[in-house]
């Protein structure tokens, strides 16, 4: 082999070096980018099957007086992502799974042995098991002055819509009412917040934010650690973490109101909830868990891992 012949096979060999140099990061890309690692499903620490009841309290000198119930289920993974009275269903994707969280409101006390006003409500939410944001909810709510309505919102992320269908059942003829509003990320219904919250990482001095779509709106909420205290629940002295969601106020849910709102959890990473009070103008409502007792013993938990 001459020079000459010589030199050309090494500048080859030499290009081709450098062009496999060239691709083989691009081959490996496309390689992780076509199998990406499963992706983790957050862990949830509250028990299938969880009830937990609340007595609700409304108070304003001179009163202080029981007004309802509301009962809050967790039921967990569900094998038929459906909501019994809702005018959308759910169209799963191939492995995707749901939870379903429920909520019932039963008026009771003085609001029926005085003032003669009985209310019901049903309040259900599908939430996706892997990132934990709603999917589907659904409420139902009745008194007896003749109100009976139905609300369905679909948490449609294909079209970036909330799908809102509001139903008159006490005047069956009239049609269903549509809304759409855009589907921002992080959006839950107030039920589903109500659990997201239990979830979340709470730091000192910092502020989780996300969205809340109900009744037509979708709101930002703002939760805000306000740190740990020992509360009494049944007598027994308990080391709480106290949050502020922020609900009142201009921008808010409750947006012609002024007032705060807190909540009362177990330091322990399931983080039940004891207790709430919202104080505003007009008086304080009160919620405390009143089926305590019936709860799995803290010795069954673990300690918190996201509470630092």
């Amino acid at each position: 082999m001459t020079y000459s012949e010589r030199r050309k096979a090494i500048v080859m060999i030499a290009a081709v070096w450098t062009i496999a140099l060239i691709l083989a990061p691009l081959q490996f890309a496309e390689i992780s980018e076509q199998s990406p690692p499963p992706p983790v499903e957050p862990r949830i620490p509250i028990p299938a099957n969880e009830k937990l009841v609340f007595e609700v309290r409304f108070s304003r000198f001179p009163l202080n007086v029981s007004v309802g119930q509301i009962t809050f289920e967790y039921l967990g993974q569900v094998s038929n992502p459906t909501i019994a009275g809702s005018n959308y269903a759910l169209s799963p994707r191939e492995g995707e799974t749901f939870v379903g969280l429920r909520a019932n409101v039963q008026s009771q006390g003085v609001l029926i042995s005085l003032l003669g006003l009985s209310y019901n409500g049903r309040y259900e939410t599908l939430i996706k098991r892997d990132n934990l944001f709603a999917a589907l909810s659904f409420k139902e709510e009745k008194d007896d002055k003749k109100k009976h309505i139905t609300q369905t919102s679909l948490f449609d992320v294909l079209s970036g819509k909330i799908r809102y269908a509001t139903r008159n059942l006490a005047n069956p003829s009239e049609p269903a009412r549509i809304l759409e509003l855009p589907l921002r990320d992080r959006t839950q219904s107030m039920l589903s917040a109500f659990y997201y919250v239990r979830l979340m990482p709470l730091k000192e001095d910092q502020v989780n934010c996300f969205f809340v779509s109900q009744d037509e709106q979708t709101v930002d909420l703002e939760v805000f650690f306000r740190g740990r205290e020992v509360i009494e629940v049944n007598r027994q002295k308990i080391m709480a973490i106290r949050i502020e969601p922020k609900v009142f106020g201009p921008g808010r849910y409750f947006a012609r109101r002024q007032g705060d709102f807190q909540l009362w959890m177990t330091d322990d990473e399931r983080r039940l909830p004891l207790k709430l009070v919202a104080k505003t103008t007009q008086g304080t409502i009160s919620a405390n868990l009143i089926n305590y007792l019936e709860q799995p013993p803290f010795r069954q938990m673990g300690p918190s891992g996201s509470v630092k």
